[in-house]
């Protein structure tokens, strides 16, 4: 009993030391697909000689889901979706910043700058596709 204890004392302390690992304040990355309005994979290019593939969840922004609940929302999410997509074609590179850990597994949120200084979360936002979003609870799509 005291060895499973043990084990999860250590996943948690990893867990948490994960949240405060020091990364370079603005991290390069190339983007390799684009998910939907607000997420996207890429390879960061953490330290020379390292990348990391990651999913990154675009910080400060919200974008209609492609499984909305209504058709409204769908067709909304399509258009974020190759908005993005059109600004992030394979290949292209972005300054992440601003890099933390999701809430949900397997990604991160961070500050997203385009090649041209750019910030896409201001971008979606100014454009209508997307809207201010802070981490909190989503609004519907469909009023």
């Amino acid at each position: 009993m005291k060895r499973i204890w043990l084990l999860v004392l250590m996943v948690a302390l990893s867990a948490a030391a994960d949240k405060r690992a020091a990364v370079p304040e603005r991290v390069t990355a190339e983007v390799v697909s684009v998910t939907d309005g607000d997420t996207f994979r890429a390879v960061a290019l953490v330290w020379p000689s390292v990348n990391v593939a990651v999913s990154v969840r675009i910080k400060g922004v919200d974008t209609p889901e492609l499984r909305g609940r209504c058709k409204a929302e769908k067709v909304r999410a399509v258009r974020a979706r190759d908005y993005v997509a059109k600004l992030l074609p394979p290949g292209a590179l972005v300054r992440l910043s601003e890099v933390r850990p999701d809430k949900y597994a397997g990604r991160v949120d961070a500050r997203v700058t385009l090649a041209d200084g750019r910030d896409l979360a201001r971008l979606l936002i100014g454009t209508g596709l997307g809207r201010p979003y802070d981490g909190g609870r989503r609004g519907s799509w469909c009023r």
